[in-house]
């Protein structure tokens, strides 16, 4: 019922022209794959809005829940199937933890929150060629099983295949008609473009084995925002691409999410933005400048063997049992052999490129509470983090700065002492990317 009270706000808005409305209670939707249903999606309360002006367009789409579970039969068992969730406010640690998130965010919010009672608010607006999108969700909760997902990924992706296959089909038998020769023109026309994703709280669990209530897992808590934005000029395109991610913390659960949580790396703030220039379809300028803000991280050896553990086997959480391969080798075997291809003609144009990097700094804390309460062991920083490139992909150069500090503790005289004295570290660096923006080759040199 909220849900669609929230729907009609939105279908409410008088627009001229065309003026399409819909309204479900329920939609559910299954993703099948090869080996049957993958995943599922239970849908409640969903609202769309299509309406067109001269010149204009505008769509709007409202959900109000979002239930999304493995739904492979060889899971069954598993006591973590449901994939996306909302996150519900409460009384407990992780209400207070969402409270608290949501009360950064909305100071500082890229787009309007949805109403209360949904989830996922859609609005897409099209004026004279200005296009706009902007997506909000609610607090939601992502069991992150990379299987499952991928294999809903798959699925969906099948399905956009088979639905182009339709249109560009049809397409090409028009070009074939013609002896190969396509009728439509491609004009390049001036527009802009821009996106913007806000996740004012946003909950991401890792697990170690999904079959186990009682598994162990990485939570991950952040609010964060993402905005795409495009803008072409006769043959000159800027693409500009920013991102941001406020209070991320890091917690681990040693028995199941059910238990209390062990905070592991205290809130901190991330921000990327990337500018990529283009002249017609060619690269030929790019700038990437990073934040990240003091980081600080409290662990003892089980915490750190833990981590380490959850790290390592949760992409094979909630995978499928595991099946046998034919290891017989083949018959036959044929080997081709590769004429000599003409060398491919590389780009002249000059890429330029800058990047800079900034860490305010990064303190690790190791404490020893296997025999009792903790005891600290060791304690290293790293500070004042700077990295500068400039130049051409092929020949870029620059410097890395940081200072470095370590201390460790001493249970005899119950005080901290100096393990690496305070030292600043300078590096010259070079290096060099491919067409495709890959690594070739790099030098790192200590001042």
């Amino acid at each position: 019922a909220a849900g669609s009270d929230a729907a009609d706000s939105v279908l409410e808005e008088e627009t001229p022209g065309l003026r399409v409305a819909a309204r479900l209670n329920e939609l559910a939707l299954t993703l099948r794959g090869a080996d049957g249903p993958v995943a599922t999606a239970a849908v409640s309360g969903v609202g769309v809005l299509f309406s067109t002006a001269p010149g204009a367009m505008a769509a709007a789409v409202r959900l109000a829940r979002v239930d999304v579970e493995d739904a492979r039969a060889a899971t069954a068992r598993h006591a973590f199937r449901r994939m996306v969730v909302p996150w519900d406010a409460g009384d407990d640690a992780r209400g207070r933890a969402l409270a608290k998130l949501e009360a950064i965010s909305a100071s500082d919010a890229l787009v309007e929150p949805p109403a209360p009672g949904l989830l996922l608010a859609v609005d897409y607006r099209d004026d004279a060629g200005c296009k706009s999108a902007a997506v909000a969700a609610a607090p939601v909760s992502v069991q992150l099983l990379p299987e499952p997902i991928a294999a809903s990924i798959k699925a969906a992706l099948g399905l956009v295949d088979a639905f182009l296959g339709v249109f560009v089909g049809k397409r090409e038998e028009t070009v074939e008609a013609t002896g190969g020769v396509s009728t439509e023109a491609a004009p390049r026309q001036d527009g802009e473009l821009s996106v913007t994703i806000a996740a004012p709280a946003a909950e991401v669990v890792l697990v170690e084995d999904a079959a186990r209530k009682d598994t162990r897992a990485i939570v991950v808590r952040t609010g964060a925002g993402v905005t795409f934005s495009t803008k072409t000029a006769g043959r000159r395109t800027e693409v500009v691409l920013s991102a941001a991610a406020h209070d991320l913390t890091a917690a681990l659960a040693a028995s199941g999410l059910d238990a209390t949580l062990r905070t592991v790396v205290q809130p901190l703030a991330a921000s990327c933005r990337l500018e990529k220039q283009f002249d017609g379809a060619e690269l030929y300028d790019w700038q990437l400048a990073a934040h990240l803000s003091n980081v600080i991280a409290t662990l003892s050896y089980r915490d750190l063997l833990a981590a380490l553990a959850i790290l390592r086997a949760a992409p094979a959480a909630g995978r499928l049992e595991h099946q046998q391969e034919d290891a017989s080798p083949p018959d036959e075997v044929e080997v081709e052999v590769a004429s000599p291809k003409s060398p491919e003609k590389r780009p002249t144009r000059v890429v330029t490129a800058k990047a800079d990097v900034h860490l305010a700094g990064a303190t690790l804390t190791l404490v020893d509470d296997a025999k009792g309460p903790a005891l600290p062991l060791l304690d290293a920083t790293i500070g004042g983090v700077a990295c500068g490139l400039r130049g051409a992909t092929s020949d870029l150069e620059g410097e890395i700065h940081l200072d470095v500090r370590a201390r460790a503790f001493n249970p005899d005289c119950l005080c901290f002492e100096p393990l690496v004295k305070p030292c600043d570290v300078v590096c010259d660096v070079k290096c060099a990317l491919d067409a495709a923006g890959a690594l070739q080759t790099y030098q790192v040199d200590i001042a």
